[in-house]
């Protein structure tokens, strides 16, 4: 069977899963190779200075353990108002760094479940977050369904384009930002500076990886693919602001040397209260690239 590439990168394939099922002690003897190599392969990257990215991946009968560490020095002026002096950021970061496990189980022929656990290391801060987490199931025929916390369709559609992906550049650090009225006192209305103009802050609903999420992933045919998402939060039933919920979706062709791809995003609720007093936001999103050998020579992201 034909193996297909998934946004979540499953790197499996029905015909792996149809091998012979070995017994708990093949498998115990057959990953002590593995578990060595991963160990072998954390202790190097540590040990070598300056190293930026180290690549982990360990390949079982349906389980997968991979990850990715990063790190950067990076540099950032902050221009300040006339008189005052400039804010200089100099510093190491250890920046979209993760591990995560995921793995397949054959439920009939043409059918299987799939599910993924990867968390985001923060080095800084000592804690652990959950990044891309699901269940669901996956059809040769029928595509795909995920229930869980994963990225939309719409920040998945220029991720091929972003060539400063994961750096300090990233343009989720720039596209996908609107502002939403301040309301601190909670009295619905929004909060008013000293000369009487709303008190605005940035919110980012956009190129954003939700909870909470259903989504839909129809199977490539001739490049041609399409995605759909749904996003809700939990509210309790005397609530009296509207269901605060998200709807994402995107259509793609990847073949190549083409990519094109559209997408759309919008979110409703009061918790998407903007300066106009609207309740709902919403974008669009267009790509396009070609390639010239293996990399993008043109793109463009509007």
């Amino acid at each position: 069977m034909q193996k297909k590439i998934l946004p979540h990168d499953m790197n499996t394939s029905f015909d792996n899963r149809q091998q012979p099922i070995d017994s708990q002690e093949d498998r115990n003897r057959k990953n002590l190779p593995r578990v060595a190599l991963l160990s072998l392969l954390v202790a190097g990257a540590s040990a070598i200075p300056g190293a930026a990215m180290a690549d982990i991946t360990s390949n079982g009968s349906d389980i997968t353990i991979y990850g990715k560490i990063r790190s950067s020095w990076d540099y950032v002026t902050y221009d300040q108002a006339s008189g005052v002096d400039d804010v200089d950021d100099d510093t190491a970061v250890f920046r979209s760094s993760y591990l995560g496990f995921k793995g397949t189980e054959a439920l009939t022929s043409d059918l299987a479940g799939i599910w993924q656990v990867e968390t985001h290391l923060h080095t800084d801060k000592n804690v652990v977050q959950l990044r891309n987490t699901f269940v669901g199931l996956e059809h040769d025929k029928w595509g795909e369904i995920i229930f869980g916390k994963h990225d939309t369709p719409y920040r998945m559609n220029t991720n091929k384009l972003d060539i400063f992906r994961d750096t300090i550049a990233d343009n989720n650090n720039i596209m996908g930002t609107h502002l939403v009225s301040n309301d601190i006192d909670g009295d619905g209305n929004a909060d008013k500076s000293e000369i009487g103009v709303d008190v605005m802050l940035p919110k980012r609903n956009f190129d954003e990886r939700a909870s909470n999420l259903v989504m839909y992933q129809t199977p490539k045919f001739h490049g041609l693919q399409g995605l759909i998402a749904r996003e809700s939060f939990s509210q309790p039933e005397d609530d009296s602001d509207d269901e605060y919920e998200g709807f994402s979706g995107s259509v793609t062709y990847d073949r190549k040397p083409y990519y094109a791809a559209v997408a759309y995003e919008m979110w409703e609720g009061d918790g998407n209260r903007n300066a106009t007093g609207r309740d709902k936001v919403d974008a669009w999103n267009f790509a396009a690239g070609y390639t010239f050998g293996n990399r993008f020579g043109k793109s463009k992201i509007c």
